[in-house]
């Protein structure tokens, strides 16, 4: 007696219940505009909002990226063009910083990839806004010579 194939509902009802557990959106459009992404970054206030503050008025970001306490919840597009970003960071839970797209002048672009663990890195990375040997304000200039002596 043949065996009856099984149904792959199941299995695409895990990856889907699972996918809302990572905390991550599949696409999201909360930062397409610059007058959006003034008001993402207006309600931050730093050293008091949390990440679960910012996930219940904005939504889940696209991506989150760890390193140690460290958390940054990234809100741009999957579809269409990811040049239109903003990036939340977070230490111990609360808001640190922001960054989004018209203070970051040179960054890169790329391909965005599904989210989650596990799958690979973007094969093609370009560069964006306008790159150069420039001083952001209130970095002072290195206070040393090439050679590795003082300046002065």
């Amino acid at each position: 007696m043949p065996r009856a194939t099984p149904s792959p509902l199941p299995y695409l009802m895990a990856f889907w219940l699972m996918a809302g557990c990572i905390g991550l959106s599949w696409d999201t459009t909360v930062a397409d505009t610059p007058a959006s992404r003034l008001a993402i970054v207006n309600s931050i206030e730093i050293g008091k909002t949390t990440e679960r503050a910012v996930e219940a008025r904005w939504g889940n970001p696209y991506q989150k990226i760890f390193e140690g306490a460290q958390t940054e919840f990234i809100y741009r597009r999957l579809n269409g063009s990811n040049r239109d970003f903003v990036i939340i960071t977070f230490q111990h839970g609360l808001a640190t910083g922001v960054r989004w797209t018209e203070t970051e002048g040179c960054r890169s672009e790329f391909a965005p990839r599904v989210p989650g663990y596990g799958f690979d890195t973007p094969a093609r990375v370009d560069l964006i806004g306008p790159c150069g040997p420039t001083i952001r304000p209130g970095v002072p200039e290195d206070s040393y010579w090439p050679g590795g002596g003082p300046k002065g």
